[in-house]
């Protein structure tokens, strides 16, 4: 079975290769097509790891991680521009289990 990947991201060319390169490592890539619906997307996927940015439209980031931890342990893992030591802390007081910051090579 592969891993299943769900990517909450909505620069488009990031999200184009990071699922490039993911699937190149045999990993089975989802991510919502409409940032309203990211739970049903979450749901109908059932991801091994979720890989999530702060600022997305309709909510941001700390909200679907406090959804997503309402249902689930799975791993999250939050890919953000922002650098501010608080939305790191707050990140990881909601469930995250990391946090990287862009640009990452």
């Amino acid at each position: 079975m592969n891993m299943k990947i769900f990517i909450i991201e909505d620069d488009s060319l990031l999200l184009e290769a990071l699922h490039e390169a993911l699937s190149q490592w045999s990993y089975e890539v989802s991510h919502p097509s409409d940032f309203s619906q990211v739970m049903e997307g979450f749901v109908a996927h059932q991801p091994h790891l979720v890989i999530i940015d702060i600022q997305l439209p309709k909510f941001d980031g700390f909200h679907w991680c406090r959804e997503i931890r309402a249902v689930s342990k799975v791993p999250i893992i939050f890919l953000s521009s922002r650098d501010h030591p608080m939305d790191m802390v707050m990140a990881m007081n909601l469930g995250a289990d990391d946090y990287i910051q862009k640009p990452f090579h």
